[in-house]
Formats: structure tokens, C-alpha cells, sequence
């Protein structure tokens, strides 16, 4: 897991299709949908209500690299050997749901950003204060193996 301040995100080599993307991007912000970087990185824009913890999740063939436009929320972080599985591994949406219980809180807002790794349970667009609208772009980044 990587939590960082954006004017960071060059310091990271695998994070570097996302500087130069938000770069090649700057001032612009995408209508929802999803957009194809290249072949092994992608990028989904949402708009959504905040809420309550739920089920976290993690991904095996895509790293999360998630970026507030707006608003904030908390991000709940867990490494995945204290979780318990509650779903199976669903390969198509790559995906798969867990219990955790001892989670990390990360606060993600317009200055910061915070990339999930595969050991990594995650659960965000958790609410900070009360419910509230934010805009975020998730890039997923197909891991080396």
C-alpha cells in the first residue's frame, strides 16, 4: 500500500501511467465511465454517495490507485492474512469480498491518493462526517507477476 500526497505520485515507478495520464490531463475531469489507458492499465470515473463500512474487497490481477476530484472520504485498510473470506474469487470482475476487523482508517481527499496492492482489504467511500457526493478516478494497473 502506498497513501501519499499527489505531487508525490513521480516518486513511484509503478505509478507512473497515472502521473502522466492526470499530467496529459491536467484541469480536465472525465465524465463517469471507464477509459483504456493501454493494455495493462485503465481508468474508472464515478460519482457516488458515501456511506457506511461494508465487505472489504481485493483484486489479485489489478492494482487500485484511487484519486479524490472532490470531497473526501475515509479508506479502511487491512492486510488480507487478518481478513476472512466472504465471497469466492469472482475472476471476471477480479474481485473478491472479506470480513476485517482490525482495519486502518486513511482519510483520501483532493490531496492525496492511495494505492492497494493485492494483500491489501480495502474498503472505501466510507462517510467522514455525514453522507456526502464525491468524484473519484480508480486507475487499475495489471500487476508484473
Amino acid at each position: 500500500m502506498i497513501y501519499d500526497k499527489i505531487e508525490n505520485l513521480g516518486k513511484y515507478d509503478i505509478l507512473s501511467k497515472v502521473k502522466k495520464f492526470l499530467d496529459e490531463h491536467k484541469g480536465k475531469i472525465l465524465e463517469n465511465g471507464k477509459y483504456i489507458i493501454d493494455e495493462n492499465c485503465y481508468l474508472n470515473v464515478s460519482q457516488y454517495e458515501t456511506g457506511e463500512r461494508k465487505d472489504f474487497e481485493v483484486h489479485r490481477e489489478y492494482i487500485d490507485v484511487q484519486i479524490l476530484l472532490s470531497g473526501k472520504e475515509y479508506v479502511f485498510v487491512q492486510n488480507i492474512a487478518n481478513g476472512v473470506p466472504a465471497t469466492e474469487y469472482d475472476a471476471q470482475k477480479d474481485i473478491m469480498f472479506y470480513k476485517a476487523c482490525a482495519a486502518t482508517e486513511y482519510l483520501l481527499d483532493e490531496s492525496n491518493f492511495i494505492a492497494l496492492d493485492v494483500e491489501d482489504l480495502h474498503n472505501a467511500g466510507v462517510s467522514v462526517d455525514n453522507t456526502a457526493t464525491v468524484k473519484k478516478y480508480v486507475f487499475k494497473i495489471k500487476r508484473k507477476v
